[in-house]
């Protein structure tokens, strides 16, 4: 099976995010769409507090399943609402900008978490798949951190939702 990582949404429900605390994940499959020679699988993950119940992340991740495709099922989606909303930026300048440079061996961290897929660490394998970032999901996290040492953190409207 040859699968791709499509893109992720995450929703912070709760700002600022505990420190402590026992936290429950559940997730369903929300959609599977036939793109003909591949399938597209959405799930989602609702993360609460285990004593309380409350919601803390909501986050939404689509798979692309090369060579899955063809059963007959739908080729479009449903609107997700933001999760497929499109990303269109402000005409304006950013709030703020923030240049961070991570570490050369990032990527091999994902070894570390049972990472084996060659494109994350592989230059030659990137190279050949014309995909010349290693470790795009490093990026992701790195973005999705800064938020919280920039002046608009202390408002979660600003800083709760990454795509």
């Amino acid at each position: 099976m040859m699968l791709l990582h499509g893109e992720q949404y995450l929703e912070i429900k709760k700002y600022p995010i505990p420190i402590s605390g026992n936290l429950v994940t559940t997730a369903k499959v929300i959609e599977i769409l036939d793109k003909g020679k591949a399938a597209s699988v959405t799930v989602s993950t609702t993360t609460k507090d285990r004593s309380s119940a409350e919601i803390i992340f909501e986050n939404q991740a689509t798979v692309f399943i090369r060579g899955s495709g063809g059963f007959g099922g739908p080729s479009k989606g449903a609107d997700r609402g933001a999760a497929t909303a499109a990303n269109t930026p402000p005409k304006r300048a950013p709030d703020a900008v923030v240049e961070e440079k991570t570490s050369e061996d990032q990527a091999a961290l994902y070894r570390l978490s049972g990472d084996r897929n060659p494109l994350h660490i592989d230059p030659e394998f990137s190279y050949i798949l014309n995909h010349p970032d290693l470790s795009n999901l490093t990026g992701k996290l790195v973005v999705s951190l800064l938020p919280s040492s920039m002046d608009c953190a202390s408002s979660a409207s600003q800083a709760s939702t990454f795509i």
